[in-house]
C-alpha cells in the first residue's frame, strides 16, 4: 500500500470509489455528494490518497473545524478550531486502505499542530472502526444533511 498526496487527476477514479462505497455502505448519507467537488473541497488542509497494485484504493483529507460538532471538540481537546484537524472524506476501496490512511491523517494532524477530532453517524458500523483505533467518543449532536436528520458522534482521537 503506498500513501500519497492527492492530485487531481486521482479525482476520477475516486469518484468511482466513492459509487461503490454509497452504494454499499450509504457513505456519504447523501447521494448529491457522489462528486469530486465533495471530495476535493478548496479548504482543506490537505488530502491524501491510498494506492495498491496500481490502483487508486482510497481517500482521506483534514478540514478546518466547522459545523454543530465544534463546541463539543473544543471543550473535549481545550483546544480553538485553529488547533484541531477534522479527519474527513476517509473511504477506502482495499483492505487495510481505510487503516493507513486514517493514521496518516492523525501523523499529518500532529505534523500541523492540531488534534484530530471527527464526526460520524452513531449508527454507522464506522464508528467502531474508529473506535477501535483508539479514537474517543466525547458526545453527539443532532444535525441536517439535506433531506436527512442524523445523529452524529463527536470523537476525538486519544486520551
Amino acid at each position: 500500500m503506498h500513501l500519497r498526496p492527492r492530485h487531481p487527476e486521482d479525482l476520477p477514479a475516486l469518484v468511482a470509489v466513492l459509487e461503490r462505497t454509497h452504494r454499499e455502505v450509504g457513505y456519504p448519507v447523501r447521494a448529491v455528494n457522489v462528486r469530486a467537488g465533495w471530495l476535493a473541497e478548496a479548504h482543506e488542509l490537505g488530502a491524501w490518497v491510498a494506492e495498491q497494485d496500481g490502483r487508486t484504493v482510497g481517500h482521506v483529507a483534514l478540514h478546518p473545524v466547522s459545523g454543530r460538532c465544534a463546541p463539543v471538540w473544543r471543550e473535549a481537546t481545550g483546544c480553538g478550531d485553529a488547533g484541531l484537524a477534522v479527519v474527513s472524506r476517509l473511504l477506502s476501496d482495499a483492505r487495510g486502505a481505510g487503516s493507513a490512511l486514517l493514521a496518516r491523517a492523525e501523523q499529518e494532524a500532529a505534523a500541523l499542530g492540531r488534534v484530530p477530532v471527527l464526526e460520524v453517524e452513531l449508527r454507522s458500523p464506522a464508528r467502531e472502526f474508529y473506535l477501535r483505533r483508539g479514537w474517543r467518543q466525547v458526545g453527539e449532536v443532532d444535525q441536517r444533511w439535506g433531506e436527512h436528520d442524523v445523529r452524529v458522534a463527536a470523537l476525538v482521537r486519544g486520551p
